[in-house]
């Protein structure tokens, strides 16, 4: 995880993984959260989002004739799909 290392809120305390060269960052400090976006234009890692329209956060196949839920947060989508895998 020292990849996303921030200069203030030090190691993330959880990386959320969009695609290979955009992930969003969470990190805990003494007043709360703190989430910062990463992309890797030209490479390398950079504090930095990519360009709208961006992708939906989980291995999503809402194309497929199935009911979806659809919640806030990486972190609902997680634990959604530790709860149920399917």
């Amino acid at each position: 995880m020292t990849d996303f290392h921030h200069w203030k809120f030090g190691d993330p305390s959880a990386v959320y993984r969009y695609t290979d060269t955009f992930v969003v960052a969470r990190y805990e400090t003494a007043d709360g959260k703190e989430i910062a976006p990463w992309s890797k234009p030209n490479g390398h890692w950079e504090m930095k989002s990519v360009e709208k329209p961006r992708p939906l956060y989980g291995n999503l196949n809402i194309l497929a004739p199935r009911k979806f839920l659809l919640v806030e947060g990486e972190k609902c989508v997680d634990h959604l799909a530790r709860l149920n895998p399917n």
